[in-house]
């Protein structure tokens, strides 16, 4: 790409080769986007977050883990800082942490922690939602953002009272379902999810467990907003390089 030029982008969708015993559809059927990013961004899918729970029979403090994964197309050892921010349910900041380094062009990781104390916690029944913001900065300017949604749960199965969410045990009741949707095929609209993901949740349904190909960005957020547990599937059940490859690019 020409920068200063008139580009033309051109996007091509072979559907002949039959892959499924379902019906995939073709041709582009979820959002496409164009990012421009400068030449030192965080990375695509590059913010990993996870709560933990340094005494899980305690949840009322939880230590926030963060993994930064940073892409520099621009020079070597550029000093460059990493804030990390957690908002609440009212949008207001609980906890900040900031991290300077110098990276090189291999996509280094910055792992950052931030402790944050009587956290709302997720739940089917009460899906609080709390969000990471990641800016990086280069001589004190923001040069890319990204908002993380997550929530503090805390997910282990036990022998004797089986599934257990943040330490109560857990019923999954839920159903199979496929991506595509009557009357508009696998073209879901991203309102057409939360609608499905409210009529299963009057149904009496906590989870859901998704067929063989990642689901769409939308259908995730959804489950997340509305309190649904889901169970997703890789598309291949198999080790070789590729499988893992699209195993690597679901999760």
């Amino acid at each position: 790409m020409n920068r200063g030029a008139t580009n033309t982008l051109v996007v091509r969708v072979d559907a002949t080769d039959f892959e499924g015993w379902w019906y995939e559809g073709a041709g582009i059927y979820r959002h496409v986007w164009l990012e421009v990013v400068p030449q030192v961004h965080i990375a695509n899918w590059g913010v990993y977050v996870v709560p933990t729970f340094p005494n899980p029979s305690d949840l009322s403090k939880s230590i926030v883990k963060i993994q930064t994964n940073i892409s520099n197309r621009e020079r070597l050892n550029l000093p460059v800082e990493i804030v990390s921010t957690i908002l609440n349910t009212q949008d207001k900041e609980i906890g900040k942490t900031v991290s300077k380094a110098k990276i090189s062009k291999c996509n280094p990781c910055i792992e950052q922690k931030i402790q944050v104390e009587k956290p709302l916690l997720w739940s089917v029944d009460t899906p609080n939602l709390y969000v990471l913001r990641t800016e990086l900065k280069i001589n004190g300017n923001c040069v890319d953002r990204v908002d993380t949604r997550f929530g503090f749960r805390h997910i282990r199965f036990d022998p004797e009272k089986g599934f257990c969410l943040n330490n109560k045990p857990l019923k999954l009741q839920g159903t199979c379902n496929h991506q595509d949707h009557g009357g508009v095929g696998i073209a879901v609209p991203d309102a057409l999810h939360e609608y499905r993901i409210k009529q299963l949740k009057a149904m009496g349904c906590n989870a859901y467990r998704c067929a063989h190909n990642p689901p769409a960005p939308a259908f995730l957020d959804a489950c997340d907003k509305l309190g649904m547990l889901v169970m997703d599937e890789t598309r291949k059940m198999e080790s070789t390089a590729d499988g893992f490859r699209q195993l690597a690019a679901m999760i």
